[in-house]
């Protein structure tokens, strides 16, 4: 029998978990014993395409090594799809501990030499998500609510480098 983990039971949430900084989340918080939502929608670092593969790939390597986890596809840039990146934890594993909010990405330009539809375009990705999945996040952690309450580690925000 295996000793007890800090994080046995608890389930989290970690954004832009497909590649980098989120990945390396992803997996610390699996070998601590979370249960992992590993949401990527699987844009590039420029934010371009749609590949489901990273968030795949790191739920394969979690699940490889005994740990559990499910792979989230939605935008964090969308009120209703960062919203149902919370349900999804609750749906998957009936609660919600813990949300990383990590996902990003990158417009390689000094800020005066960025244009205003990447200046915009970066904002979209790194400021309303936070205020969006820790929106819906708060609201299912609050007593009463359709989870069991847990008033360690509201809201975790990693920072937003490209993931």
């Amino acid at each position: 029998m295996s000793a007890k983990k800090m994080l046995d039971g608890k389930v989290i949430i970690v954004t832009g978990a497909g590649r980098g900084i989120g990945r390396g989340v992803a997996m610390a918080l699996a070998d601590a014993g979370a249960k992992v939502v590993v949401n990527d929608l699987g844009a590039s670092a420029g934010g371009e395409g749609d590949d489901t593969s990273p968030a795949t790939e790191v739920v394969e390597e979690i699940s490889a090594v005994g740990g559990e986890a499910v792979a989230n596809f939605n935008s964090v840039a969308e009120w209703d799809s960062a919203h149902e990146i919370v349900q999804e934890a609750i749906d998957r594993f009936g609660r919600i501990d813990g949300l990383v909010n990590n996902a990003g990405i990158l417009r390689d330009a000094i800020f005066h030499k960025m244009t205003e539809n990447n200046f915009d375009i970066v904002l979209k990705v790194h400021l309303p998500p936070v205020r969006q999945c820790t929106h819906r996040y708060a609201g299912t952690t609050s007593a009463g609510r359709d989870h069991q309450a847990n008033d360690a580690g509201k809201n975790c925000s990693a920072g937003h480098g490209a993931s």
